[in-house]
């Protein structure tokens, strides 16, 4: 979708698609005050300052985005993690995620979204 001018174009679609009293859910995000580099969440996720690798690479994907809108490619959340020559063993060690869960960064591989 794109940015704000796909709103209008969104609430319409729903409202075709939703029965009268129908139930809508959206997950909205907002940008932090202080934008995080791709440096930054990657030492915090090292240091063990994230909990959860879902929240990792929920922050690791806008982190370079530099304007509402902007976008991020799926697949340069992937370039991201590989360019940081993160071994997955180590990274377990260190944080308690499971390999099989860190591993699941790899289905951004050349994904088109």
């Amino acid at each position: 979708m794109r940015y704000l001018d796909a709103f209008a174009e969104l609430a319409r679609s729903l409202h075709a698609v939703l029965r009268a009293g129908g139930i809508m859910a959206m997950r909205l995000v907002v940008a932090p005050a202080v934008p995080e580099t791709a440096l930054a969440v990657l030492r915090w996720g090292l240091a063990g300052a994230i909990a959860q690798f879902p929240e990792f690479e929920f922050r690791l994907a806008p982190a370079p985005q530099t304007k509402p809108g902007g976008g991020v490619a799926i697949d340069d959340i992937w370039q991201r993690w590989q360019s940081a020559a993160i071994d997955v063993e180590t990274w377990a060690a260190v944080t308690g995620w499971k390999c099989a869960e860190i591993a699941t960064i790899d289905r951004y591989r050349d994904s088109p979204g």
